[in-house]
């Protein structure tokens, strides 16, 4: 493999590593003469020294490589790996070229309102444990609306008081009830709208027991949601981040699950929000300039026939 790029990644490249943490490592690579010839450029190789199904431990080492090509494709998407290596400070690359240091001066490129891939992400985490509370108190005031509704009804037949996280929306033409992201079309008839959203509040309702018990939550993806979070609020705002994060001490005591959820879910609440408000803000262009990293990426493959 032609390698154009090499780094130390994950807990080591954020600042977030401890004693037990393993090395994980990531880079571009061109592709060959035949791989170009036959269409074969965009791919990634994993290598691992961990050969079984258990969990890493601080001896093992991960190698992902990923073709120029589909590093590029990730960057034009918001994918988190790819603004993470973007960001990555010199001490941590370990192979550097001229192909690696063009990605990082024009990386700005990548930025765009949405970064649906990267925001998506932090958003995701979000609603994953940030079901409690009000989101809760929605889901059961439309169940009770429902269950003192005929069976014979449909959804559409419904009073319901619209809120932030209960609307009524147009999708494709139909209409829809959306409580806390889940849609249920007008004409769907009201047992299984009950049905369905006694399925959330049972499962919120868990979810709300065990946080406030700090028990089934996933604090190493907790910390990530919240760090790209950070990242993402420091694009905005100032147009980069860097390595270790201003937050660092706080993302290790969540990774550590030192703090308690009821202090870190408004966090996460808080930062999805502000970020959304600063990336509708922003200046960025709506789409990545997919025209500009093409013509690179020709460039770059014709310095394999040279």
């Amino acid at each position: 493999m032609n390698i154009i790029n090499e780094m130390l990644f994950g807990s080591h490249l954020y600042g977030l590593d401890t004693p037990n943490s393993d090395k994980d490592y990531k880079g571009i690579v061109l592709p060959s003469k035949n791989q170009l010839l036959l269409g074969k450029t965009s791919f990634h190789v994993d290598h691992s020294t961990n050969n079984n199904a258990s969990r890493n431990t601080k001896d093992d080492v991960d190698k992902t490589y990923y073709s120029l090509q589909y590093f590029v494709d990730l960057a034009c998407q918001g994918e988190t790996v790819a603004l993470d290596m973007l960001h990555a400070p010199d001490d941590k690359v370990i192979v550097n070229s001229d192909i690696w240091k063009f990605l990082v001066d024009n990386r700005h490129r990548f930025y765009t309102k949405s970064m649906k891939a990267y925001i998506g992400y932090v958003r995701k985490q979000a609603a994953k444990y940030g079901a409690k509370g009000s989101r809760l108190a929605e889901i059961e005031r439309v169940l009770n609306i429902a269950n003192a509704a005929n069976d014979n009804q449909t959804v559409g037949e419904l009073t319901v008081t619209e809120s932030d996280v209960v609307k009524w929306v147009v999708y494709k033409d139909n209409y829809y009830l959306e409580v806390c992201g889940s849609k249920y079309q007008d004409n769907l008839k009201i047992p299984f709208l009950k049905r369905d959203l006694q399925k959330h509040f049972d499962k919120y309702g868990e979810r709300t027991k065990l946080a406030k018990l700090n028990e089934g939550i996933d604090w190493k993806a907790l910390s990530h949601a919240l760090r790209a979070g950070y990242q993402a609020r420091d694009i905005f705002t100032k147009g980069y981040f860097e390595y270790p994060l201003a937050e660092s001490s706080i993302l290790m005591d969540v990774k550590q699950g030192k703090l308690d959820f009821n202090v870190v879910e408004p966090l996460l609440s808080q930062l999805v929000d502000e970020v959304t408000i600063l990336a509708n803000q922003s200046n960025f262009p709506d789409k990545v300039d997919r025209e500009f990293w093409d013509d690179f990426i020709i460039e770059s493959h014709l310095r394999i026939f040279s």
